[in-house]
Formats: structure tokens, sequence, C-alpha cells
């Protein structure tokens, strides 16, 4: 098998010209590619603009840059390290070459890592108009039972499309996972559960008091994505982390509920008494008590014990949030919407955050189309009577 050299290997000496460095217009351009249908195709297209870039995409340079400039080599400073040290040096990477057909380039390389990203997008998508199907009801048992069926199916797919970067116990994951991990995290936080390092899903609790398993490169960054985009991610980080602190405070200013994945809670002391409460519990829930979430914030308190000494600190402050004086106080107001729970509080499954070029899903579309119902009614005549009727009625 031939690698394509890496064209730094040679410079000769110091006044040996360095690869060029991406003009603006081009990197704008490919990252507007990376996700398209064809992004090799998209990023040739925009390179026949000038000759110059043109002959960046003939050699391969444009490619290998993005990869750079991406992350996509990981802990490797080059494509000829990434040769030498994985795709050469490695089981993986030796096994993971001969299945791209031992034809490995930049450019391939490229275009293998959009078409993992894309594909995670469309299973996301696929998984979220299952279960906007499945909550809207209207079918028959034999019908929901299949799209439930279809459902598992697309969350196995991605299961095993995320997996595949790392399993193996004894070879390195693929340099590109820790990207691909972040990308797949920031839209669906609970998917947090498949990345190295993390507690597995299953019915065993217990697993939090097992030692920390070996996380992969760039977890805290993956984990943080996830916290961001569901709090209740919170449930795969192992308490034992370092970190933990930092990403259960992320977690419960968005989703206070995940406070019951904070050893100290009223679950953790039910299900892994083993695990000693942490110190900072009474500041992390400070936090959910004040993340400003309505009702569930203020059912946050729900997880602390009356054994815990936390527990009255948190009780007087709950007071002071909800109660507090000279109407000062925070709103207790379920901010659910419509017969889907989108915020995920409590259902723990908030809508994904899908990258703007996704396709819609059938939630984005139904949301689009009470919004438009929702502008017309508004905007028409009657709309100014039906606010008299409502003023008369609110006096009455």
């Amino acid at each position: 098998m031939s690698f394509p050299p890496d064209l730094r290997r040679l410079r000769l000496d110091g006044n040996a010209p360095r690869l060029p460095e991406l003009p603006a217009e081009l990197w704008l351009s490919i990252l507007t590619a990376v996700d398209s249908e064809s992004p090799c195709d998209e990023v040739a297209g925009k390179c026949s603009v000038r000759q110059e870039w043109a002959a960046w995409c003939r050699d391969g340079t444009v490619y290998d840059l993005a990869n750079q400039k991406l992350g996509w080599y990981g802990e490797y400073a080059s494509w000829q390290d990434l040769v030498d040290g994985f795709l050469q040096g490695t089981r993986r990477g030796r096994t993971w070459h001969r299945r791209q057909g031992n034809n490995m380039t930049p450019k391939a390389y490229f275009q293998h890592v959009c078409r993992d990203r894309r594909e995670i997008v469309n299973l996301c998508v696929q998984q979220e108009d299952l279960h906007y199907d499945i909550l809207k009801g209207g079918m028959s048992v034999t019908q929901e039972t299949q799209t439930f069926e279809r459902r598992i199916a697309a969350s196995n797919d991605l299961r095993r499309l995320l997996r595949a970067h790392v399993r193996g116990d004894d070879q390195p994951a693929t340099p590109y996972a820790p990207e691909l991990f972040k990308f797949a995290v920031a839209i669906d936080g609970k998917l947090l559960a498949h990345v190295p390092g993390s507690v597995r899903p299953g019915p065993a609790p217990i697993t939090r008091a097992n030692p920390m398993p070996e996380a992969i490169r760039g977890y805290h960054e993956i984990a943080k994505l996830a916290v961001q985009q569901n709090g209740w991610a919170l449930e795969h980080v192992h308490p034992s982390r370092a970190d933990f602190g930092e990403l259960a405070r992320i977690a419960v200013q968005g989703f206070p509920l995940a406070l019951r994945f904070v050893p100290g809670s009223d679950w953790y002391r039910r299900a892994v008494p083993t695990v000693p409460p942490r110190d900072d519990f009474g500041a992390i829930g400070g936090i959910a008590l004040r993340s400003g979430k309505g009702i569930f914030s203020y059912r946050a308190f729900d997880e602390v014990h009356v054994t815990s000494i936390h527990y009255l600190f948190l009780l007087l402050a709950r007071g002071e949030i909800f109660r507090g004086r000279n109407g000062n106080r925070a709103s207790m107001k379920d901010p659910s919407e419509g017969w889907w729970d989108i915020h995920g509080q409590e259902d723990r499954t908030p809508r994904l955050t899908l990258p703007e070029w996704a396709p819609k899903t059938k939630f984005a579309l139904h949301a689009e189309s009470a919004d438009r119902i929702t502008e017309i009614i508004n905007t028409m005549p009657m709309a100014a009577s039906a606010e008299g009727c409502l003023a008369h009625n609110a006096s009455a």
C-alpha cells in the first residue's frame, strides 16, 4: 500500500516555502461544504474559482490543511504522522485503512469524516421523527409497535457508528473520534453514554461505585457539550471525576431536576449508598433552585433528603427564591409547551440541537406551522376584538 507524501517533509532548508495558510474565503467555503452531500466535490468547486486554489485541491493540500484545522488528525501533527502512528502503526489503523480500500489520502480522509457526521445527523433526525409519531398518537397497536422498533433500530445504528471508533480496549480510538463525539453530543447530549469514560446506561446504578473507566482524549469538553444540550446526560458522568462538580453545575443550571445525579441527592442515597455525598452538594443544589426553570427549579428540592447537612440551608434558600419579599420571587410556572415537553425538563428528551443544514424534523415543521397560525390570528382584524373580550373577561 502507498501513501501520499507529507509535503512538509520536503523542506530541505530554512528558506523552503511552508504550506500556505487557507485564505479566509476558501476556509469559509470548506466549513460550508463539510456537511454537504458531496463535500469533496463542493470544495473542488470552490477551488476552481482561482488558479492557486485549484492547485491546492489537486495535490491534496487544501484537504490536509482542513483536516488539521478542524482537529480531525487528533493528536497527530500532520498527515504523515497520522500515517506512521495510526494507519501503519496500529492494528485498528491497518484494519480501518484496509476497509477504506487501502487508498487513504487527506482528501479521502476528509470525505470519510464528513460522511460520518452526516450519518449521525440523519439517524438523529430519524429518531426524533419517530419519537414525534409516538407522542402524537393516533396509531394502531401494530403501527405503534413497529414505530418503537424502528426507533430502537435507529438508536442501535447510531450507537454502533459511534462505538466503532473506539471499540477494542487494547487499541487507540480513531484520530477524529473526539471531534466526532463532540459533534454528536452537541446534537443529543444523551449520546455521552457511548463515550469512553462514561457510566454506561443500564439498570444497575451500582456501576457508579465502580472504578472510573479510562476516558477518551478530550472527555471534559465532550461531557461539557453534552450536559449543556441535555443536563440529564450528567447521569453518564462518573462521580469520581475531578471535573464532576463543574459539569454538575452546568447540568443543573439548564436542567434542575438533574440534581438527582449528584452524590448527596435522595436518589443517590437510595440507589448508590456506597458513594458519599459531595461537599459542594449544597452549592450545586442552590444553582438548581435559582435556575429559572419554573416549577422544575422548585421541585429540585425534592432531591434534598431531610437528613442531609444541606437540608436547612436549601430549604431557606427555596423560601427566599420562590416566596421572596417585595414581590421579587421566582416563577413557579410550568415552562413546558404543548403535548411534548420540548425542553425535556421532566421526560429527559429535549428537542435535538441540530445544525442549520439538517433536514427539518416533523416536530420542527409542526412548531413552524403553529407559529404561522398564531401570526395569522394576531394580525387579523378580529385580533383587536379578541383582545377586548379577554380584557373584559379578566375584569369581570
